[in-house]
């Protein structure tokens, strides 16, 4: 099983000279769509006007012209059936401005059509009012609205789905569903406070007994893609974060061909955003938690994720950084055309790298620079300016930049380090004492005890102390003393070698040991120690 990297403390990281790789490019100005075709098709959730911005943006943003007009050609497409007005002369302006002939005569003619549907809606809605009729009103409310979205006024429809909730009955799918409209059209609109309300609302709603449960999974999904836009909005990235995965995870049950309508972002984006997010936004266990073990998430990677989406969650979570910043500069390719996300690309990226970074440095007291740029496929000197900016802004812990080695050094001691001081110096201690008690166990068992002048009352030769540090075990043979004791006495010593001698003397008994002489008689010189 591989040791995660924060798992080791090591002491100083292996050094060497580094390998040569040229900087991957993390920024840029320019993108392409592999596939137009698929990439309109993925639109259709989406409202009209919305489809309409969204492949205008990829048109301004391609770097190949002939995929910018067809872009901008289709847009034109869109637009014309029906459209509205703005959309339809946006859109043929483009393709003009690209070299195509862009057709915007039937703009006039569609403001002309939008305009009859919405004043036959609101003569409805006059006539439900008068009737008074909540369930006539509610629809025609509705259907208002639904007018303004198509002529790309999001401001008065936000006001009508609000309206038409009024209108329902507290607790039913009704309501929810207008609730859910309302913080889609508000994200639409950026009213992101009518977002915050609405969602709440339609959460609440969700869990009212008497809800149908057939469109839950859409209904959530499309609160949480709203939430997830507020979040970015706010540049509370890790939230963002948490609501993009929960969306990746939930988009396995759910089917694309029975989610048409207002959506705020269609699911295709969905597996990017949530791989961008999650590597900027979440550490090491964060990613192993809530991506690598989520069968779900990796399921809508596998079904709906290109290869940098797929892959750049675990080459992150592996610590393969020259690939993990390989992927995540393709994703901010690929996200750059993605009007929600494409102004936090760059930041977003920027965050990844970081947080790589502060991964890397985790594990150790010391730092190469030079092996770090190698390991990172960056050159040594920007890797040095983006180290010290992070050092700087307090990112790296107690690292601190050495220019003169070029290396990263910790200042301060680590905890687990005091720790482990602290538990050898105990050991050693221990260490002492049982040595200190095995030499006088010996010595009681060759009957080398010291007899010296007793502090307590005597008893059989003063060795009542003794008696009881031995566990009350006799000690009459004590004073009989074999020939050779000096030698089992240096034997003992060269054994066991110096112990303290406050430690060896029993309790009782003054400082000093046996000399044993060569007869047989019980009459052995105590030498007082010095």
């Amino acid at each position: 099983m591989e040791t995660p990297p924060e798992a080791v403390e090591m002491a100083v990281e292996p050094t060497g000279p580094p390998a040569p790789a040229p900087a991957p490019e993390l920024v840029r100005t320019s993108f392409v769509v592999p596939d137009l075709a698929a990439f309109a098709t993925g639109l259709q959730a989406l409202s009209r006007p919305q489809r309409v911005k969204r492949l205008l943006f990829v048109a301004d943003r391609s770097i190949n012209v002939d995929q910018a007009k067809r872009a901008a050609e289709l847009a034109l497409l869109e637009a014309q059936p029906g459209g509205d007005a703005s959309s339809i002369r946006s859109a043929a302006q483009k393709v003009q401005d690209l070299g195509g002939h862009g057709d915007a005569t039937q703009a006039d003619a569609a403001d002309t059509q939008s305009r009859d549907r919405l004043r036959k809606a609101e003569a409805d809605l006059a006539r439900a009012r008068t009737a008074r009729d909540k369930s006539a009103t509610k629809s025609a409310y509705a259907n208002v609205a639904a007018c303004h979205v198509e002529r790309g006024d999001l401001a008065p429809a936000v006001k009508a789905f609000s309206r038409a909730r009024d209108h329902c009955q507290a607790g039913s799918s009704d309501q929810v569903e207008a609730c859910v409209m309302v913080a889609v059209t508000a994200a639409a609109h950026g009213a992101w406070s009518n977002v915050a309300s609405y969602c709440a609302k339609a959460e609440h709603a969700l869990d009212a007994p008497g809800v149908a449960r057939n469109n839950n999974t859409t209904h959530r999904r499309r609160l949480r893609t709203c939430k997830l836009a507020s979040h970015l909005d706010g540049k509370r990235y890790s939230e963002a974060a948490r609501e993009a995965v929960a969306v990746a995870s939930g988009l396995v049950d759910e089917d694309d061909e029975a989610t048409p309508g207002f959506d705020f972002v269609p699911s295709q984006d969905i597996a990017a955003q949530a791989a961008l997010l999650a590597v900027s936004s979440f550490d090491r266990t964060q990613l192993k938690s809530l991506c690598v073990d989520d069968a779900a998430y990796k399921t809508t990677l596998a079904q709906r994720g290109s290869t940098a989406a797929k892959d750049v969650v675990e080459a992150c979570y592996a610590g393969d950084y020259a690939k993990a910043l390989a992927f995540i500069a393709a994703l901010g390719d690929e996200l750059a055309l993605d009007p929600v996300l494409a102004p936090h690309s760059t930041t977003l990226k920027e965050k990844a790298v970081d947080r790589l970074i502060a991964q890397y440095c985790k594990p150790y007291k010391t730092v190469d620079l030079g092996r770090m740029a190698a390991a990172f496929s960056l050159e040594q000197d920007a890797l040095e300016d983006r180290v010290a900016r992070l050092v700087g802004a307090g990112q790296l812990g107690d690292l601190r930049v050495d220019l003169v080695d070029h290396a990263l050094r910790s200042s301060t001691s680590s905890k687990r380090d005091a720790a482990l001081r602290d538990v050898l110096e105990r050991g050693n201690s221990y260490l002492s004492e049982v040595r200190g008690l095995l030499l006088r166990t010996s010595c009681v068992e060759h009957d080398l005890v010291a007899r010296g002048r007793a502090t307590g009352p005597a008893e059989r030769g003063g060795l009542r102390g003794l008696d009881r540090w031995a566990g009350g075990a006799p000690l009459a043979a004590a004073s009989r003393r074999s020939r050779g004791g000096d030698a089992r006495m240096r034997m003992m010593l060269d054994d066991y070698g110096e112990v303290d001698a406050a430690a060896t003397t029993p309790r009782g008994f003054s400082d000093g040991i046996i000399a044993a002489d060569d007869d047989d008689d019980d009459d052995d010189e105590v030498l007082d120690a010095p």
